[in-house]
């Protein structure tokens, strides 16, 4: 049991070396990114950049403490109690970062035409500023309750003269109330906004794919029951004489129609063999307009597709890194406290730490490397920006027209809606 503590030690420390080496390039490019594009700083992206810069400190934070917590083998008591604000202060501000974009996010698809009712310059600061007040009181009062849990840091555990500050009924009352305000309201809510967007995404999805179809139904008929043209009306009479009778310059300049009986009604003469240019030319355009609609629904249904399975996705790896990343280290907290009483071992409690800190590579992949602009700027930044071929172009099959250009978004559309 003890060689599988030390393993299990020594393998938070190697792979919290890595995190901080990765995070920190990873969050400081997209930062890079940001600096040199004012375009790019909109409302929604201001939430990634506030994610990007808790990353970069729960980094350079985290790691110090958690090395010197490894290393040395006695440590103060303000050794104890700044460990333990800073992890409890970090846990909050990344819970509530990530919220912040949810609800960017919710607000951007459910509602997108009161957007900008919602969220706008003053609330979007507001928000900002709430979530870093917040985690800073919480990481002062859980620095003053240093000893909750003790098993989060060995050497803390290991000095038996480090007395409370305050009375367990206090430190039991916190430690409830923080791991509400922190991890199961924030990620419930959070839960509820994403899965919120996978069904709108999934109802626009079902709706398009319907108005797609029916509109291809009734344009189809349509084109089927236009009447051909495959009659041409000429005259009964001198129908041969008609270039003979056409008078020269050199001659008088009366017209003789004598050859044309306007009396008799005209008759219509089927072509035989020849096909009436009009009917070709009807045919070949209705081929065009089914070819081009077929693209066209073809298209829409699969950009409504990806719309919905990158909601889907996005959702699920949402979810997902907040059980895995976020809740060991509430458990830890919650059982650790005077009311619960349970001894978390050492090893288990620094891999609750790791985990916490695994979010800060994880975070920047889901909410800032997707977005193709930064992705772009990045190359660009590597000088690895290369132009798109000709085969690269998406095209119809049956239909060389190639597809419109993109639009130009508004400057504070929500950019992080699907893609995004």
């Amino acid at each position: 049991m003890a060689s599988g503590a030390v393993t299990v030690s020594i393998a938070c420390d190697v792979l919290l070396i890595v995190i901080f080496v990765v995070a920190t390039a990873s969050n400081s490019l997209v930062l890079l990114v940001f600096y040199r594009k004012p375009g790019l700083r909109t409302l929604s992206n201001r939430f990634v950049i506030n994610l990007l810069a808790t990353n970069l400190l729960s980094c350079w934070l985290l790691l110090p403490l958690v090395i010197t917590d490894s290393l040395l083998t006695e440590a103060s008591q303000a050794f104890c109690a700044l460990s333990q604000g800073v992890s409890i202060g970090i846990l909050a501000a990344s819970v509530l970062s990530v919220l912040l974009i949810g609800v960017d996010q919710y607000y951007a698809v459910i509602d997108p035409l009161h957007y900008h009712s919602h969220i706008d310059t003053t609330k979007c600061a507001f928000m900002i500023t709430f979530s870093w007040c917040f985690s800073a009181i919480c990481a002062a009062v859980g620095g003053l309750f240093y000893d909750m849990p003790r098993s989060l840091w060995t050497l803390c555990d290991s000095q038996a003269t480090f007395l409370p500050l305050v009375p367990d009924v206090y430190i039991s009352i916190f430690s409830i109330v923080y791991t509400c305000l922190t991890f199961f309201l924030p990620f419930s809510a959070i839960c509820w906004m994403y899965l919120s967007i996978y069904f709108a995404a999934h109802k626009n999805s079902q709706r398009t794919r319907r108005n797609g179809s029916s509109t291809g139904f009734y344009t189809t008929n349509a084109i089927a029951n236009t009447p051909p043209v495959d009659y041409a009306m000429v005259p009964a009479t001198g129908q041969q004489q008609a270039p003979s009778q056409v008078p020269s310059t050199s001659e008088s300049p009366k017209l003789s129609v004598k050859s044309v009986d306007v009396s008799e009604p005209p008759v219509f003469v089927k072509p035989s063999m020849v096909r009436s240019p009009t009917r070709t030319s009807l045919r070949s355009t209705s081929s065009f307009i089914l070819n081009s609609l077929r693209c066209r629904i073809s298209n829409a249904s699969m950009f409504k597709y990806r719309e919905e399975t990158r909601a889907a996705r996005i959702s699920a790896l949402v979810i997902v890194m907040g059980l895995v990343c976020w809740c060991p280290f509430s458990l830890v907290v919650l059982l650790s406290s005077p009311i619960i009483g349970v001894q978390v071992p050492h090893h288990l409690a620094k891999l609750s730490i790791t985990l916490l800190v695994v979010t800060t590579v994880i975070s920047p992949l889901l909410f800032a490397h997707r977005n193709r602009r930064i992705q772009r700027d990045l190359r660009k930044l590597f000088g690895l920006a290369r132009r798109p071929t000709s085969s690269q172009r998406p095209r119809c099959q049956n239909s060389q027209r190639s597809v419109p250009p993109k639009r130009v978004l508004p400057p504070n559309y929500s950019h992080n809606a699907l893609d995004l």
